[in-house]
């Protein structure tokens, strides 16, 4: 018998780290385009899940 195994990730790691001493607050969120582009990303999750 074959055991398929498929996880997905569905969390962010959102710790937003920090430079200078603690001071500033980098948001890598933004660095990586999510604010522009979360709606596209979740359009395009269903067709993870369509049958081949």
């Amino acid at each position: 018998m074959i055991n398929l195994f498929f996880m997905v990730r569905d969390r962010i790691e959102n710790s937003i780290p920090t430079i200078n001493g603690a001071r500033t607050r980098i948001d890598q969120m933004e660095k990586c385009g999510f604010y522009t582009h979360w709606k596209t990303d979740l359009q395009l999750r269903p067709s993870i899940y369509e049958p081949g």
